[in-house]
């Protein structure tokens, strides 16, 4: 079962999850970044895949992403439609060899717009 934090209180993400909740394989946790305990509830959860709002994030994905790595993050923007997918997958050292391993595997490929 994969587990899904939803680390934000916007609507948008709220309605994402109800429409997540439910589904075959998937756990949906509900976070609220601002709360004291928010911490402790990631470290405790440990999700696999976190989603924010773009629109209301401010620091948020990325100290979720160095705080715990292998959290695939998903944001989504609905003013513009688009969603981002960032992994907090960690290579060391910083190479060029390195980073070009990372760019040719690249999985996601999204649709281009015109």
């Amino acid at each position: 079962m994969r587990r899904v934090a939803l680390c934000t209180n916007s609507v948008v993400v709220s309605s994402i999850g109800a429409s997540l909740e439910g589904r075959a394989g998937l756990e949906v946790v509900r976070i609220d970044p601002r709360s004291p305990d928010a911490v402790r509830r990631l470290e405790d959860l440990w999700p696999d895949v976190a989603i924010v709002d773009l629109t209301t994030a401010q620091s948020e994905p990325i100290s979720l992403l160095r705080k715990y790595p292998g959290l695939l993050l998903i944001g989504v923007d609905l003013n513009s439609n688009e969603l981002v997918v960032l992994s907090g997958e960690r290579a060391r050292p910083l190479t060029m060899d390195n980073l070009v391993r990372v760019i040719e595997a690249g999985a996601y490929a999204p649709e281009r717009s015109s």
